[in-house]
């Protein structure tokens, strides 16, 4: 089965500032997680107390973070170096 995913021709991107205010480089979180649904470039609605929506944010055109969680309790952002390296 495939998922058609938005080409980054039309993803916007987070604009500075938003994103580097509140971002964290974190080494031991296993996810990237957000706190602010609007960061998505695309999403989809999760089923789920904690997680409300899955996708990609798009940073700038070299650094482009898929499988984002969206965690709305949360005051900041994390990424994690782990799935940086992977990805």
């Amino acid at each position: 089965m495939e998922i058609a995913i938005p080409s980054l021709a039309n993803s916007q991107v987070v604009p500075e500032g938003i994103w580097s205010s509140s971002e964290n480089l974190d080494s031991g979180c296993t996810d990237q997680m957000i706190c602010d649904q609007s960061l998505f470039t695309f999403s989809k609605a999760v089923n789920n107390r904690t997680v409300t929506h899955i996708g990609k944010v798009v940073l700038s055109p070299d650094l482009i973070l898929d499988n984002v969680l969206c965690v709305p309790y949360f005051q900041l952002n994390l990424i994690s170096i782990s799935k940086l390296t992977l990805d």
